[in-house]
């Protein structure tokens, strides 16, 4: 977090610093521009009478700042990281999904698939609307895994609180619903020191997803009944 705070004083400082150079320019264009000889002295005017039209100068001023922000950011970027995206690891993830994905909840014996969720609370909150509780799960698990796709490269930038608040929201969706074993592997992702060390794979947090929404299909299908 200090590295952030960090960070965010260098940008303000150098954008002050860029900020000032400009005015100082402007200054001393508007206030000796006119008296330089010959033809600097002529461009100088050209240039006063542009930056004193009430339009143009606001304009021309708007533009500086876009400019300034457009830069620091594109910096920033560069630096931290930020255009470089690890297709290997995003390849293999996407690869392992499908693997499991192609699999059915036939393809698991009873006992992981009840290792995954608990039933009996499933059947509780569902009432009389299986599919509907059975479509909000996995509503649940698609928003999941669309949060957990980024936690490889927030980490890689050194946020690790941001992913551990995201982690406890996750782990708070799982409790509603029952999901035992996503509690169980969020638990042991939230103690700082496993996440900072590098502890999170999201090989295996994406097994874990696939493996719940086939033990909801089991439900449904009333192999988990």
């Amino acid at each position: 977090m200090s590295s952030e705070r960090d960070q965010s004083k260098r940008q303000i400082l150098w954008a002050a610093v860029i900020l000032i150079g400009v005015a100082l320019v402007v200054s001393t264009v508007l206030l000796f521009g006119r008296k330089l000889p010959g033809l600097w002295g002529e461009w100088a005017s050209t240039l006063i009478g542009v930056m004193t039209t009430p339009f143009l100068m606001e304009a021309s001023f708007i533009l500086i700042g876009i400019s300034i922000v457009a830069v620091l950011n594109h910096l920033a970027s560069s630096r931290l990281g930020d255009e470089w995206v690890d297709l290997e690891k995003f390849e293999s993830i996407e690869r392992e999904k499908k693997a499991m994905s192609d699999l059915s909840y036939g393809d698991f014996d009873e006992t992981t698939l009840r290792s995954a969720v608990d039933v009996k609370r499933f059947a509780r909150l569902a009432a009389d609307d299986a599919a509907g509780f059975a479509r909000m799960m996995r509503e649940y698990l698609a928003e999941t895994r669309e949060i957990a796709a980024s936690w490889p490269h927030i980490l890689q930038l050194g946020k690790v609180d941001e992913v551990l608040m995201q982690l406890h929201t996750c782990k708070g969706g799982a409790a509603i619903f029952g999901f035992a074993r996503m509690i169980a592997m969020i638990t042991e992702l939230e103690k700082k020191t496993n996440i900072a060390s590098g502890a999170y794979d999201a090989q295996v947090f994406e097994k874990e997803l696939v493996l719940v929404e086939h033990a909801i299909d089991a439900w449904v299908g009333g192999l988990l009944a």
